[in-house]
This record gives C-alpha cells, structure tokens and sequence, in this order.
C-alpha cells in the first residue's frame, strides 16, 4: 500500500511506501515529509532534503506540511538537495559503478558486501 500525494506540486508527503525510497520525488526537485520506515532514514536527511515523521504521528506531520507550505526558501533548498541525492546516489552511473564494484571483488575471490 502506498499512500504518497504532492502538496501544491511543492513537497510530497509519503506516509507509507511498499518500496521504501521515492526516487521519482527527488528527482522532481521535491522535498519529502516521510515517515521513518522501510528505508526513508536512509535517503531523507532530516532538514536536508526533507522531514521524517513517526508513522503515526499526525501533527508532526501537519507541522512540517505548515512549514514547507508557507516558506518557500526552505522548500526550494530541500527540493535542489533532493535532485542531489538522486544524482549522486541513484543514478545510472553510479548504480553501474557499484556493480562493476561488485563484479571485481567476486572476480578476485573478495567478499559479496
């Protein structure tokens, strides 16, 4: 189940995602208010390019949809730091570089991680 709606198309809010991370969010420039579960904490840095909220915790959520809401320098700010994670992070170099990593550690007899 996934319930993830954009606010304004400013920030999107991902209560809860079956596949953890929402690269196709960050890569739109938007910050995220998500909750802390299945991966978020690993890509939404609190404050940086987005919030983590407890999952069942509604007026944390309501204040960091207030604040991104109302202030635009701090929404803008998250968003270009979220297109920063994605490029960094996720994108097709990156991910390539990692498996070929992967690939010449097997080859020579290294570990798997």
């Amino acid at each position: 189940m996934v319930a993830n709606m954009l606010l304004h198309p400013h920030v999107s809010v991902i209560i809860l995602s079956h596949n953890g991370v929402d690269t196709s969010t960050f890569s739109l420039g938007l910050p995220v208010i998500a909750t802390n579960i299945l991966g978020m904490d690993k890509v939404t840095l609190e404050g940086d390019n987005g919030f983590l909220v407890m999952s069942n915790d509604i007026k944390a959520s309501h204040s960091k949809m207030q604040v991104l809401a109302e202030d635009t320098a701090p929404r803008k700010k998250m968003g270009m730091n979220a297109q920063r994670v994605v490029k960094m992070k996720f994108s097709w170099r990156f991910v390539a570089r990692k498996t070929v990593n992967v690939y010449e550690r097997l080859s020579k007899g290294g570990p798997k991680s």
